[in-house]
C-alpha cells in the first residue's frame, strides 16, 4: 500500500535530487529549476515503503493488548520506520 506524506516544503532542486530511488514529476522539475537554493516549493511525496499494519495487527491481537499498549507500539513502530526511511527527504 502506498503512503502519502504531505511535504509542505520542499527545500531546493538539490535536496529533492538526492533523494534516492525515487522519481520527480516534471512539473515539480519545472517548478524546482525556477527556484533559488534555500526557496521552497510545494510537494507531495508518494512513499512505498511502509509499516506492514496488518502483521502488527495481527500480532497485537495475539498479544491481546490493551489500547494504550496499541497506541504506543503503532506510534513507535511507524516513528521507526520514518526515521529509517525519510531521513534523506528531511536533509
Amino acid at each position: 500500500m502506498r503512503r502519502c506524506l504531505m511535504v509542505g516544503l520542499l527545500m531546493s532542486l538539490g535536496a529533492a535530487v538526492a533523494a534516492p530511488g525515487g522519481t520527480i514529476h516534471d512539473d515539480l522539475q519545472l517548478v524546482l529549476l525556477t527556484k533559488d537554493a534555500g526557496e521552497f516549493a510545494p510537494a507531495i511525496v508518494y512513499l512505498n515503503d511502509s509499516v506492514d499494519l496488518d502483521a502488527l495487527t495481527a500480532n497485537l491481537n495475539a498479544e491481546r493488548a490493551k489500547l494504550r499498549q496499541r497506541h504506543e507500539v503503532v506510534v513507535r513502530t511507524l516513528q521507526a520506520k520514518a526515521a529509517a526511511t525519510q531521513e534523506p527527504l528531511l536533509e
